[in-house]
């Protein structure tokens, strides 16, 4: 089929799921679902029964990052593995942010790894320091091995299946911890988009405030007399429920607002 008409099928595919159809997600699925350099290539053509596949999948609301194994980040394509967590165009803004903010030959714990976006994007911006990565979820700590190497920054990150409450009973010798943790409110997933809830429950929601899980990591970094920053999002409804937490009445924090204008990263020195 030539790449006219593919474009028109992977149009009406997204339209029937998103309800509207940006040029930027048809282009998206040609370029990594089939290897096209450019979605205006009139002398490409498609594999048929390939094309239809893919669009059934959009039909059935698969994310179209599941479905071509890749999602964009900081302007380089990221594996993304099935039951992985898809990366969010504002966790980029987390990067940035971490960027400047680590100390000078840090060692920097990473929570909940999902693709390793936040962590390999970190080793490639900072060549002075080190990255451990935890996920209780096997799936994404192969998935961020994978782009570790793709990206050649494997052999300054140390990987582990676990989860971080138990990880950290054998605390290993970190001075920053970056996260994007769980942080939406258990209601939410009667009302998120249903795309949404074909990721890891584990990775989206938080507890009933959709603060619980920052909050217990934030006793057990107390309980350890961990010192140093600790850089996560949050929901940007949920500060009220966060700051209950009596670590952000002694402790200096910084709070900042994503590309959106929405108050989603704390920075928290213990």
């Amino acid at each position: 089929m030539d790449v006219f008409s593919a474009r028109r099928v992977i149009k009406e595919a997204l339209l029937q799921v998103y309800g509207t159809s940006y040029e930027h997600d048809v282009c998206f699925v040609l370029k990594y679902c089939f290897g096209l350099s450019s979605c205006w290539d009139t002398t490409a053509n498609v594999d048929d029964l390939w094309l239809y596949r893919v669009a059934d999948d959009i039909k059935k609301s698969i994310p179209i990052q599941y479905i071509c194994g890749v999602e964009e980040f900081r302007g380089k394509p990221f594996f993304v593995f099935p039951d992985v967590f898809i990366p969010r165009e504002e966790t980029e803004d987390l990067v940035d942010i971490a960027l400047e903010a680590i100390p000078e030959d840090a060692h920097v714990l990473e929570v909940g790894v999902g693709t390793g976006v936040i962590g390999v994007s970190i080793l490639m911006g900072r060549q002075d320091i080190n990255v451990i990565g935890i996920d209780i979820n096997p799936l994404a700590v192969v998935n961020t091995f994978v782009n570790a190497r793709k990206f050649d920054v494997v052999s300054r990150l140390q990987l582990y299946h676990a989860d971080v409450f138990s990880f950290l009973e054998n605390y290993l010798p970190v001075n920053f911890i970056v996260s994007n943790p769980p942080y939406l409110p258990d209601g939410d997933r009667f009302t998120v988009d249903n795309l949404v809830n074909k990721e890891p429950e584990a990775a989206l929601y938080g507890g009933n405030n959709g603060v619980d899980f920052i909050h217990c990591l934030l006793n057990k970094l107390v309980d350890m007399h961990f010192h140093g920053g600790f850089l996560f999002e949050f929901d940007d409804t949920t500060r009220d429920s966060l700051e209950k937490h009596e670590i952000f009445t002694i402790s200096r924090v910084k709070y900042y607002r994503d590309r959106f204008g929405k108050e989603r990263f704390a920075l928290v020195w213990l």
